[in-house]
This record gives C-alpha cells, sequence and structure tokens, in this order.
C-alpha cells in the first residue's frame, strides 16, 4: 500500500503518513513492519491494517472495472474479464463480511 501511496522518490514518508492518518495506525507501526523490525503488533493494529488493505483492494478493483469497461467498449475479446474483475470483487467483500463478525 505504501508503493502505491508513494507520488515518487522521497515520498515515502508522507505517504506512510497519509496511510497512518486515514487508517488510524501509528507512523512508527507502519514503519516498522515495512522494515521487519515490527517483532509484534496488537491484534487491534492488525486487524486495522486488514481492513486497510481490504480497502485498499475495493478501490483497485473499483479503478480496474472502469479500465475493463473502456476496453471492453472497444474490442468485445475482453467480456470475460469483467467476470473476473466481478470474481475478485465478491472475494473482498467476504472477507470485509467475515472481518466485521470477528
Amino acid at each position: 500500500m505504501v508503493e502505491r501511496e508513494t507520488a515518487g522518490n522521497g515520498d515515502v514518508e508522507n505517504a506512510v503518513r497519509r496511510l497512518a492518518r486515514k487508517h488510524g495506525l501509528s507512523f512508527w507501526q507502519i514503519m516498522h513492519l515495512r522494515a521487519g523490525r515490527a517483532k509484534s503488533i496488537t491484534v487491534d493494529a492488525f486487524w486495522s491494517i486488514r481492513a486497510a488493505y481490504l480497502d485498499y483492494c475495493e478501490q483497485q478493483i473499483s479503478e480496474l472495472r472502469r479500465e475493463v469497461e473502456e476496453v471492453r467498449g472497444r474490442d468485445d475479446r475482453f467480456s470475460d474479464l469483467v467476470g473476473e474483475v466481478e470474481a475478485l470483487a465478491e472475494k473482498v467483500s467476504l472477507a470485509k463480511q467475515k472481518a466485521k463478525g470477528r
């Protein structure tokens, strides 16, 4: 998520700060996890990171839907991709539902 949030060289810290703010985590939680220095994390932090990742997946699926529809409009050979994108969306939706029921 940090890589995708980063706007370019030198933006990693800003990207981490944006993600931390957006998902209720601390800057250092994310930095230590990225660097492999975190020996453990709290259960709450784990679920926050998982929820953030699933939100990120939903955003990516939404972008993919738009791209597939655009390409499909020009070339019918991509019609089968719609089903694959929807299958991914369903998997993420189920994962989010399971997380809510934890």
